[in-house]
């Protein structure tokens, strides 16, 4: 099995909402670092897994929807916990909405809140 990696970080935002969760009911920043890793069985006719530079293109759009802002303001995080597991799934729901996924056997999203805790998703 073959895997590509490709990451980037940022400052931005949230308050949890829904329970007690006591300073984190407060905004507060996190330096979120977004890790995208691609598998496949195969590698394609350049021998690619996948084109780096499509990872690093989607994270750059990541990077400047989410940088400075706070999670909350946004609209797919209205109502909901901005945990990072949902910030993960929300990731990836984009991803699969933005490229042609398909020919990849799996795909997966970290969110780093901090350089020792995460939370990922995966298909």
């Amino acid at each position: 099995m073959y895997d590509v990696s490709v990451s980037t970080s940022f400052v931005a935002q949230h308050y949890l909402i829904g329970g007690d969760f006591g300073a984190e009911n407060i905004k507060h920043s996190h330096n979120f670092k977004i890790q995208l890793i691609i598998e496949n069985d195969i590698l394609n006719t350049h021998n690619y897994v996948v084109d780096i530079d499509d990872i690093k293109n989607f994270l750059t759009k990541i990077e400047k929807t989410y940088k400075d802002q706070c999670l909350n303001d946004f609209k797919i995080f209205k109502n909901q916990n901005p945990s990072i597991e949902f910030f993960a799934k929300v990731i990836f729901d984009d991803f699969n909405t933005s490229v042609n996924t398909t020919q990849y056997k799996k795909i997966k999203v970290i969110v780093f809140e901090d350089e020792n805790c995460y939370a990922s998703y995966q298909n």
